[in-house]
């Protein structure tokens, strides 16, 4: 099969990737997911639960999103765990009562972007090419930004009769500029979360609800781009717990 481009949407154990000179993303920051849909469960519909928990869900955390009444999505995702008896663990544990209805597995990617998203007439995006929260390991926004302005490149690049490599060099250059804000201080927070201990982590979140900061969370969170909100955040700690936090990074 002949094409002018290519574009590499494979996921994280990206085939075609592996077979080039790009580097991959490394093993340590892909994770096992697991993820149960629960009905009849108790859950407060207006929160999603997130629970920081090194034992069940190293280098990443234990999630519960309502999804109605009685109903709700559970998972987690780690780092070398049995991710089954990991969260079989949590949810008896959560709930005094439920039914599992549906079980989703799958592999989490907590790195960032990998160092080169091109090469030759070859682009890779989305979970391939890391272009997903470091923090959370979600990537629906982040990596289709990349993918629309992947897209819109290469369609113009054609329009043009414009091939070869200039036209992938304009997409890696567009969406770093971009993003790259973004997925650093996502990954500075990724690394901060992974050395600190679970109790050092509650103590950290206690600070912050004492100082009130965790409204100017909610005023400026986004789920997606989290750089104004994390570095608002920072700025607004008092000194000890900004140089303990720094410390740390």
């Amino acid at each position: 099969i002949n094409s002018a481009f290519v574009i590499d949407a494979e996921g994280v154990n990206s085939r075609i990737l592996k077979s080039l000179s790009l580097k991959p993303i490394e093993e340590k920051y892909v994770l096992k997911g697991l993820q149960f849909d629960l009905a009849g469960v108790e859950v407060d519909e207006e929160f999603v639960e997130v629970h920081l928990n090194r034992k069940l869900a190293p280098g990443l955390f234990c999630w519960v999103i309502p999804t109605g009444e009685d109903r709700a999505r559970v998972g987690l995702a780690g780092r070398n765990i049995d991710a089954r008896r990991n969260l079989e663990f949590f949810v008896k544990r959560r709930f005094k009562a439920y039914t599992i209805e549906r079980v989703r597995g799958g592999l989490v990617v907590t790195s960032g972007p990998i160092p080169v998203t091109h090469t030759r007439n070859l682009a890779v995006i989305g979970d391939a090419a890391g272009q997903v929260k470091p923090t959370t390991g979600g990537g629906v926004i982040l990596g289709g930004i990349c993918a629309l302005i992947c897209g819109r490149v290469l369609a113009e690049a054609l329009k043009r009769e414009e091939m070869g490599s200039k036209p992938l060099l304009r997409y890696e250059r567009l969406w770093r500029e971009k993003l790259t804000s973004e997925f650093r201080v996502m990954k500075a927070v990724r690394r901060l979360a992974n050395r600190l201990p679970d109790k050092l982590i509650d103590y950290f979140f206690k600070l912050i609800i004492d100082q009130g900061l965790d409204r100017t969370l909610s005023e400026k969170g986004d789920m997606d781009f989290q750089r104004e909100a994390l570095s608002t955040l920072l700025k607004a700690m008092p000194k000890p717990l900004n140089m303990f936090i720094k410390r740390y990074l």
